[in-house]
């Protein structure tokens, strides 16, 4: 995810992300219901995920009780359980940290991964159990791994940036690193990319990064306002094994390339002009056989006024168009088979945490009333 674009996100209170449908029929759970059914302050929740199959839905909440924060355990997780179209359970599992940095979700897994405590302490969940286990603590007077802002699932397999420190607490070198966790809970961190040199020294006579989207180990976006002319270049770093083997490849140039999100094989991004006229694309970003992006497919997704949040999952992109003055917005989709051709979803909403599935199809929207859960629906 982009660093600029989260913050930005959260000051208007809206977040999307690409998991799983399950849900046939609209329906609609109520900030009553759900504080009726357990202890929660429904307008403090902080979203995380809708599972990949759409039965359950992840959010956060500081705890309560004075005496349970004082031993160490300052945060739930929440697990809102449904089933045919009704809230059936919500399950409490009490987090041991003191401060929450970031979760990752891996839907196929039902596994979530807690940074908690500045980085300094790492609790994988296991969501069909809802059992918990610390793989990684902080241990005074021994080498380690200090987790960043980022933490993200790809393919069942999580990755973090941060950094390593020696037994002197001495700074070793930021990286993503994948954590490899094997059936005991051990955990051992991998270094995929080391950031200071694709981020700084790589391009340091060229121009400054400014922002980037993390996609896996393997593949990052992001974008290089060039020294020389003020002009932005939208850049993808691709490895196939190892961070020596990588290389850096433009995707795209204009005046402003600020917003962009990718996958695997596609990335969405707006290029600006002087004037602030916004153009919006979505591009292949596969390698062929010659090693370059120079003769693949773009498309342009054409509308009126400047789509905002765009998120992209496979072959489908969802994106909102906002209404500042109402504090609404508009929800809109479209698919690769049909040009990218985006259709609306949802007409004036309430600005609002939402979870989108990635088929395109299954919405979670938290509303001030409550959960708005249903499939996309075209005027």
């Amino acid at each position: 995810m982009i660093i600029a674009l989260q913050k930005q996100f959260l000051l208007t209170f809206v977040f999307v992300c690409l998991l799983t449908p399950a849900f046939g029929k609209d329906f609609f759970i109520s900030q009553k219901e759900i504080e009726t059914q357990s202890d929660v302050n429904y307008l403090t929740i902080n979203p995380i995920a809708l599972s990949h199959e759409g039965d359950y839905f992840l959010v956060t909440e500081r705890v309560k009780d004075l005496q349970t924060r004082a031993k160490g355990s300052a945060f739930n997780l929440l697990v809102f359980r449904f089933e045919n179209g009704r809230l059936a359970r919500i399950d409490k599992i009490l987090l041991p940290i003191t401060h929450l940095l970031n979760v990752a979700y891996a839907g196929r897994q039902h596994t979530a991964l807690v940074s908690g405590d500045h980085g300094n302490k790492l609790i994988l969940v296991n969501l069909r159990t809802n059992k918990i286990k610390t793989i990684f603590e902080y241990r005074k007077s021994r080498p380690g791994f200090k987790a960043g802002e980022m933490l993200l699932s790809n393919k069942g397999k999580f990755f973090s940036t941060g950094w390593f420190y020696d037994r002197n607490q001495y700074w070793k070198g930021d990286y993503l690193v994948r954590l490899r966790i094997d059936r005991k809970g051990k955990v051992k961190f991998e270094k995929k990319v080391d950031l200071e040199d694709l981020f700084a020294k790589r391009f340091n006579d060229q121009g400054l990064v400014r922002s980037f989207y993390y996609v896996s180990d393997q593949k990052v976006f992001f974008n290089l306002i060039r020294l020389n002319d003020r002009k932005t270049s939208l850049m993808m770093y691709q490895s196939k094994r190892n961070y020596a083997d990588g290389e850096c490849h433009v995707v795209d140039e204009g005046f402003l390339i600020s917003v962009f999100v990718g996958t695997d094989k596609r990335v969405f991004y707006i290029v600006q002009d002087e004037d602030k006229n916004p153009s919006h694309y979505v591009k292949d970003v596969t390698l062929g056989k010659e090693g370059n992006l120079d003769s693949n497919k773009r498309w342009e997704v054409k509308g009126h006024g400047l789509y905002s949040y765009p998120f992209l999952v496979d072959d489908t992109l969802v994106a909102i168009r906002m209404n500042l003055q109402t504090r609404s917005f508009n929800g809109y989709y479209g698919k690769e088979e049909d040009g990218y051709v985006m259709k609306r979803f949802l007409k004036n909403e309430v600005l609002g945490p939402m979870k989108i599935s990635g088929n395109g199809k299954t919405y979670l929207l938290i509303t001030p009333e409550g959960f708005k859960i249903g499939n996309f629906e075209l005027d």
